[in-house]
């Protein structure tokens, strides 16, 4: 991590429509798997790391229809 940078360490977001939306479906299923294993820690985390995508996504103009 670079000094200054986000506070919030973990994986960079994609910069792209097709690499946000693999982004958010990946860690939406490794969400899933830690709320089948009991894991609400990493539940939290990976769930905010969709909304971040979805959040981008939505920035870029490219928010997928409900």
């Amino acid at each position: 991590a670079e000094p200054g940078g986000s506070p919030e360490p973990g994986p960079e977001l994609p910069d792209t429509v097709d690499g946000l939306i693999h982004f958010a479906n990946l860690h939406y299923e490794l969400a899933q798997q830690a709320l089948r294993d009991g894991d609400l820690a990493t539940y939290g985390e990976e769930i905010e790391l969709v909304g971040a995508a979805l959040e981008e996504l939505d920035r870029l103009g490219a928010s997928p229809a409900p």
